[in-house]
C-alpha cells in the first residue's frame, strides 16, 4: 500500500472533456477527476480537444509521454478504450475506464458501425496490457475476454449529490421557460441514432392523446453544472437509447428525485428496480406511451425517492472516488 503521507499522483488521459461549444462532452470525466482531487489525489489531465480524427490519439500519446517525464505519476488512468490503446507501453500501471461506446459499439450507418467495431478491438487490446479495467455496468463485461475479468471492476460513475439535488421546481421551470404543461425531458442529442429520439418522439405523440399538455424537450448548450435546473423543471426523464453503459443523466435525475421511464439498456433495470414513479419498458412506442400516461394520470407522487436509492447503491461521487483510490493503491504496489 502506498504510504498515506505521500500524495498519490494520477495522470488522467482522455479524449473527452467539456468545451464551451460542447459543455456535456466528457463532463463525467471532469466530474470524476474533481471528486478524486477533493479526496486528496494529485491529478494531471491530458486532453487534446482540438486535433481531429485519428491524429487526436497520436497527439494524446505524445502529450502523455511528455507528462510522464515531468509529472512522474504513480498511475495512468485512461478514460475510453481507444485512448488507452493509443498510449505507448510503460512500466507505470495503467487503469482503463471503458465508458460505453468503446465496448458496446454505436448505432448508425455502415461506416459508423465499422468504426466502432474496430474501436472495440482496440479497446480489448488495451485491456490486455492494463493493470486494472473498469466498466460502467455488468452488461459491458460480455465484450471483454474471460481471462481479463479477474482484473476488472464494475464501477458506475458517481454523482455529485450536493450539486444534483432538489430545488424550487417553480423557479426551475421559469428559468427554462417551461411554465406550462407537463415536461418530458430527453437529454440525449436527437441527431444521435444511438439515442433513438424517434422512439421517444413517437411515444410522447401517442401519450398526448390522453395527456394533451405533454411536451418533449431536449435542451442544448447547458453547462453540466446547470443541469440540475432542467432536471428539476421537468416532470419525467425519458431514455430510449439503443446502447448505453451506465447513463450518467439517469443517476443525476435520480439524485434530483426526478421520475424516469426507460428501456432496458445498460444498467437501468438495476438502477430503477423497485423505485416508485420509474418504469422500465420494452422498445415499443405504445408500451412507453402507456407508462407515461400511467405516471401522469394515476396517483403517483410527483417525485421519486431516487436520492435514497443512489446512497443505498453507494453512487455518491465521493464514495466512487474512494473505490478508485483503492484500485490506484493496489496497482501501484511495488510487487503488483
Amino acid at each position: 500500500m502506498k504510504n498515506s503521507a505521500v500524495q498519490l499522483k494520477v495522470l488522467h488521459v482522455t479524449n473527452m472533456w467539456p468545451t464551451p461549444d460542447k459543455p456535456h462532452y466528457g463532463a463525467f470525466v471532469k466530474a470524476q477527476v474533481t471528486s478524486l482531487e477533493k479526496a486528496g489525489v494529485l491529478c494531471k489531465i491530458i486532453i487534446d480537444s482540438k486535433t481531429p480524427g485519428v491524429k487526436k490519439y497520436l497527439s494524446l500519446r505524445t502529450l502523455t509521454n511528455q507528462a510522464i517525464k515531468e509529472f512522474k505519476p504513480d498511475v495512468i488512468h485512461a478514460h475510453f478504450g481507444w485512448t488507452a490503446a493509443a498510449l505507448a507501453p510503460t512500466n507505470i500501471p495503467l487503469v482503463v475506464s471503458f465508458c460505453g461506446g468503446d465496448l458496446n459499439g454505436e448505432s448508425g450507418g455502415m461506416l459508423r458501425r465499422v468504426k466502432y467495431s474496430l474501436g472495440r478491438q482496440l479497446s480489448i487490446m488495451a485491456s490486455r496490457r492494463s493493470a486494472h479495467n473498469i466498466v460502467k455496468s455488468r452488461m459491458m463485461l460480455q465484450y471483454l475476454p474471460e481471462n481479463h475479468l479477474g482484473k476488472t471492476s464494475i464501477i458506475p460513475n458517481g454523482v455529485d449529490m450536493e450539486l444534483f439535488s432538489d430545488m424550487d421546481r417553480k423557479q426551475a421551470k421559469i428559468k427554462m421557460g417551461w411554465e406550462a404543461g407537463k415536461i418530458v425531458l430527453f437529454a440525449g442529442r436527437p441527431d444521435d441514432p444511438t439515442k433513438n429520439f424517434k422512439l421517444a418522439e413517437s411515444a410522447v405523440e401517442l401519450a398526448k392523446k390522453l395527456v394533451p399538455d405533454l411536451a418533449l424537450k431536449s435542451p442544448k448548450g447547458i453547462n453540466h453544472s446547470d443541469m440540475p435546473i432542467p432536471l428539476n423543471a421537468a416532470d419525467l426523464l425519458l431514455i430510449t437509447s439503443k446502447k448505453e453503459g451506465s447513463p450518467n443523466i439517469v443517476k443525476e435525475a435520480l439524485s434530483c428525485n426526478l421520475p424516469v421511464i426507460a428501456v432496458p439498456v445498460g444498467d437501468l433495470e438495476w438502477l430503477l428496480e423497485g423505485l416508485q414513479c420509474s418504469i422500465v419498458c420494452k422498445y415499443d412506442a405504445k408500451e412507453i406511451s402507456a407508462a407515461i400516461i400511467k405516471l401522469f394520470n394515476n396517483n403517483c407522487p410527483s417525485r421519486s425517492e431516487g436520492r435514497k436509492k443512489l446512497l443505498d447503491m453507494e453512487l455518491d461521487s465521493a464514495l466512487v472516488a474512494r473505490k478508485l483510490i483503492n484500485i490506484y493503491e493496489q496497482v501501484s504496489q511495488p510487487n503488483h
